[in-house]
C-alpha cells in the first residue's frame, strides 16, 4: 500500500508546523531588510554620491580658478619662486578638478550599473516575498488540518469504519460438557 503514511509522532508534526512558522515570519523581516538597504544603495548612488562628488567638483573648480588667478597675479608682478608655487597650486587643483569629474563619471556608471544589476534580483525576492506570504502560510493551514484529522483518527473509537472481520456475528463460546 504506497498511498499509507506512516505517522509516527504527533508532536514533530506540531513542532515542524511550529518551526515553519517562525521561518515565514524571520524570511519577512530579512525580505524587508534586504529590500530596504537595496533602496538605500540606490539613494546613496543617485542621490548622495552624485550630490557629493558635483559640490567636490564645483568647489575644486573654485579653487582652481582662485589659483590660477593668483598664478597670473605672480607672472605680472614677475616673482619668480612664487609664480613655481602658484603653477604647483595649480597643477594641483587640476589634478583635484580631474578626480572629481572621474569620481563623478564613476558614479553615474555605477548608478547605471547598479539599476540593471539589481532590478531583476529584486523581481526574485519579490517573487519568493509572494511564496512566503501566501503558500507558506497555506501550507501551515494545511498542517493544522492534517494534525487535526491524524488526532481525530488516534482518539479511541473514533478510527476507520471497522471491516468486515468485525461486523460478523460472533459465536458464543462453548459451554463445557461434562
Amino acid at each position: 500500500m504506497a498511498n499509507q503514511a506512516k505517522v509516527t509522532s504527533l508532536e514533530a508534526l506540531d513542532a515542524f508546523r511550529s518551526s515553519l512558522i517562525v521561518f515565514i515570519a524571520k524570511a519577512k523581516r530579512a525580505l524587508d531588510e534586504t529590500s530596504e538597504e537595496g533602496h538605500r544603495m540606490r539613494q546613496y548612488l543617485q542621490n548622495d554620491q552624485r550630490q557629493h562628488w558635483e559640490l567636490q567638483r564645483r568647489m575644486r573648480v573654485k579653487k582652481l580658478e582662485q589659483a590660477a588667478a593668483e598664478l597670473l597675479s605672480a607672472r605680472l608682478a614677475g616673482h619668480r619662486e612664487a609664480q613655481q608655487m602658484r603653477q604647483a597650486a595649480v597643477s594641483h587643483w587640476k589634478a583635484a578638478v580631474e578626480e572629481a569629474e572621474a569620481k563623478l563619471a564613476t558614479v553615474k556608471q555605477w548608478a547605471i550599473h547598479y539599476d540593471n544589476t539589481a532590478d531583476p534580483i529584486f523581481r526574485r525576492l519579490e517573487d519568493f516575498r509572494q511564496y512566503i506570504e501566501a503558500d507558506l502560510p497555506k501550507a501551515v493551514a494545511l498542517l493544522v488540518n492534517v494534525q487535526k484529522a491524524l488526532e481525530g483518527y488516534s482518539e479511541p473509537g473514533t478510527g476507520p469504519a471497522p471491516g468486515p472481520e468485525a461486523t460478523a456475528p460472533q459465536t458464543p463460546p462453548a459451554s463445557p460438557q461434562s
